[in-house]
């Protein structure tokens, strides 16, 4: 699946052996099809993951784990080592990562782990969350505000200067996002 050189191998092996037991790799890509797509390579616990559908690679001395979803996306992919006198550095080299042609769900589990990585991460400050509901097919993107966004006076701006600015920023093929909400002001709002 992933060609990984022989002295990145090497590197694997030694970084391994100052982690605990059963520490292994893991790869995966952030912001998954979209122009922001980046590849990351990191230790992996199986016990910490043991709810997510991975696949194992085998390797000389060690294992990576892939998530099932990245998989396509991670097709024809290596990692390399580059080593200087200044610094050691791991190359992933990935040319699907930014690929949105891999089926309709794709573009869903792309919107979705965006919202959740670009979107919620901020919102949470303010106990807010967004739901992908819906994509309809002529490129509206269908929301639903949660927690402290649910009733908040603030939610058309955050609607039309956060989420949609973002979202169509990252997914050019999205015309617009509607918020889809049954708002209900309260104690959970966090501008009521």
């Amino acid at each position: 699946m992933i060609y990984i050189s022989t002295k990145a191998q090497k590197y694997f092996r030694t970084l391994l052996l100052s982690e605990s037991k059963g520490t292994q790799i893991t790869v995966f890509i952030d912001n998954v099809g979209t122009v922001n797509a980046e590849g990351k390579v990191a230790f992996f616990t199986e016990k910490k993951n043991s709810n997510e559908d991975y696949r194992i690679f085998y390797y000389n001395g060690f294992m990576v784990y892939i998530k099932t979803i990245f998989l396509q996306y991670l097709k024809d992919s290596e990692i390399d080592l580059l080593e200087d006198r200044l610094e050691t550095r791991l190359i992933l080299k990935a040319p699907n990562i930014r690929n949105r042609n891999f089926g309709t769900n794709s573009l869903r589990l792309q919107i979705e782990e965006f919202i959740e990585k670009k979107i919620n991460t901020e919102l949470l400050s303010h106990g807010g969350k967004v739901s992908l509901v819906e994509i309809s097919s002529d490129g509206v993107v269908k929301i639903q505000f949660l927690g402290g966004c649910n009733g908040c006076s603030m939610v058309s701006l955050t609607l039309k200067e956060g989420v949609e600015k973002k979202i169509i920023l990252s997914f050019p093929e999205i015309k617009s996002v509607e918020d889809v909400t049954n708002h209900i002001s309260g104690n959970h709002s966090y501008f009521s």
